[in-house]
């Protein structure tokens, strides 16, 4: 499946989390195995509103919504979900771990829920 896809089906996913009250500032999907796959991602979510929520809280908000409203052939293609409280440490994380190759790009930019 075409990457271009999996991020517009994410759109829909992150706008109806967000009509729920959740206010997201990043969501950005990273290589998960640079190397080895150019098809598996890690999805990273920050927002503002969840700092005091536990990270299973906020995990379970994100699967949920991926479930209910991604196939199976977008779901195959998430290999993990990372969750920050804001922007910056979702920024910050990328670069330790990902390094400058592979920068977190905002794939809410443009959308009415930020």
């Amino acid at each position: 499946m075409d990457t271009t896809v999996l991020v517009n089906k994410l759109k829909v996913v992150f706008e109806a989390i967000s009509k729920e009250g959740v206010i997201l500032d990043c969501v950005a999907l990273s290589p998960a195995y640079p190397d080895f796959s150019s098809s598996s991602y890690i999805l990273k979510v920050s927002s503002p509103s969840w700092q005091a929520f536990s990270p299973g809280q906020k995990i379970r908000t994100i699967t949920s919504k991926l479930f209910a409203l991604l196939g199976s052939s977008e779901l195959e293609m998430i290999d993990s979900v990372r969750v920050y409280d804001n922007k910056q440490s979702l920024i910050d994380d990328s670069e330790i771990n990902e390094g400058k190759a592979y920068p977190a790009k905002n794939l809410l930019d443009g959308l009415a829920i930020l």
